[in-house]
């Protein structure tokens, strides 16, 4: 206490001293200033806890919770000067005061290094601690070891650990660091799982750790207490050799579990194009008793050559909508497929029709545009559905169909018709400004449209077929 006298006096803020009663013996000296520093008026006070070390810092650190956002924000800025554990630490807690978490932010950048710890080990607690860490000057590598200490958060900043750690694991592909991240995870199952799946989903197996990745996936697997959670997130780790694919061949195969089956699905679709991975794709698609794992199967097949008939056959023959919507969105692309696609447009289900409409609006070939024109004039279709069809007539760039586009947003333009017919009229306005975006302005003009359909044409054009 005598020394802090002696501080007041040499500064010159014995007025200070005594205005905030601090010559009273009550309490602790250091408490009755960082209280004081809190205060509208506690610049001094803060001051004089800067100056006198860390244990006025300390003193600082221990107040800056309780306090108003004045005294808070004062409260950073001395601490933001010092690098020290303890005073690290409170600028850590203060991340969850939305009043001062930018000022905090910026501090602990600061700090680079020395924050990686106490930010690590708040990581389960506060969501604002995973971005902070992440954008540290230090290597990636060093950012994503101390992002595992937080794969088994919840909530929002298990959302926010997460949201890091797949933007990271991009950096460290390129720039090394992949390996820090499987070492450090966690030996509990739910952290290491996760850390094991969002490997998997960011490099895939072809990347060299992925046989390390397989390795600790397996022997999760094998646990005794691996519950569904657990396998289902370490699935795709497993295609990372051969073991783990033929281990997941099987949960494809045989696994009472239909969403074991159809994930394990998903992770052979990970590997190119071949006989084990196809078979096991082609069979899920054909015979799997339930729907949700024959989806998997067609999406899964979108784009691997030699899949076509098996998709054509689900998109005709499946009693599934959501089977026969997969396949049509896996033929998207595909000449071969137009045919078969133009003759599920008479499918009875609405989310099947919508699905093939998408496709035709990728695929090549002749003859899709008249009908796709003539789907959008019929006016037993649903309104929605006709709009989707407008939609895909502008995603084919297809110069020709720019005067029936025309045609259908004028005969849909009526501000009489009801909501879900102007939505027709607007897709075709949007579809004709990327076919031709001066015919769409002119357009605009001739039926004196107002603002909000111009701004509509210009978006459109933007996104125009010649970009």
């Amino acid at each position: 206490e005598d020394g802090i006298r002696d501080l007041v006096r040499s500064r010159g803020l014995g007025d200070v001293y005594k205005r905030q009663a601090l010559d009273s013996a009550e309490g602790d000296p250091l408490r009755n200033l960082a209280r004081a520093a809190g205060e509208p008026d506690g610049e001094a006070a803060a001051r004089i806890l800067a100056d006198l070390g860390p244990d006025g810092l300390a003193a600082l650190s221990d107040a800056l919770p309780a306090m108003t956002t004045v005294g808070a924000r004062r409260a950073v800025r001395f601490l933001a000067a010092v690098a020290d554990p303890r005073v690290v630490g409170a600028l850590v807690q203060a991340l969850g005061r939305a009043d001062v978490e930018e000022a905090a932010a910026r501090a602990l950048q600061r700090d680079g290094a020395a924050a990686l710890a106490p930010l690590a080990a708040a990581l389960r607690d506060n969501p604002r601690a995973a971005p902070v860490l992440a954008s540290l000057r230090v290597s990636p590598g060093e950012r994503l070891r101390a992002l595992a200490r937080g794969l088994g958060a919840e909530g929002a900043a298990w959302v926010a650990v997460r949201s890091e750690v797949v933007r990271l694991l991009a950096v460290a592909a390129r720039e090394g660091g992949v390996d820090d991240f499987l070492q450090a995870m966690p030996d509990e199952p739910l952290g290491a799982s996760r850390g094991l799946h969002l490997l998997a989903e960011a490099l895939g197996p072809q990347h060299p750790i992925a046989p390390m990745a397989a390795a600790a996936a397996r022997n999760l697997w094998h646990r005794d207490d691996a519950d569904f959670a657990t396998r289902w997130r370490v699935l795709r780790a497993l295609t990372g050799d051969a073991e783990g694919v033929t281990l997941v061949r099987g949960v494809a195969d045989n696994s009472d579990d239909p969403d074991l089956r159809a994930e394990a699905l998903r992770a052979l679709g990970q590997w190119a194009p071949g006989p084990h991975t196809d078979a096991a794709l082609l069979e899920a698609l054909r015979a799997d008793p339930v729907p949700r794992v024959r989806v998997a199967a067609a999406r899964t097949m979108r784009g691997r050559p030699g899949a076509t008939e098996s998709l054509l056959s689900a998109l005709r023959g499946d009693r599934w909508p959501s089977v026969r919507a997969a396949s049509a969105e896996a033929l998207a692309g595909r000449p071969e497929a137009l045919a078969a696609l133009l003759t599920a447009l008479d499918d009875g289900n609405a989310v099947a029709v919508r699905a093939v409409l998408s496709a035709l609006g990728q695929t090549p070939g002749e003859g899709v545009t008249p009908r796709l024109v003539a789907f959008a004039e019929t006016p037993r279709r649903d309104p929605t559905l006709r709009r989707d069809a407008v939609e895909a007539l502008g995603a084919r760039c297809d110069v020709s169909a720019a005067p029936a586009l025309e045609r259908i947003a004028e005969v849909h333009s009526d501000p009489a018709l009801p909501p879900w017919e102007l939505e027709v009229g607007q897709a075709a306005l949007a579809s004709l400004a990327r076919l031709d975006a001066a015919r769409a302005r002119q357009w605009v003009r001739r039926m004196g449209s107002n603002a909000t359909a111009a701004a509509a044409v210009e978006r459109a054009a933007r996104a125009g077929c010649g970009r």
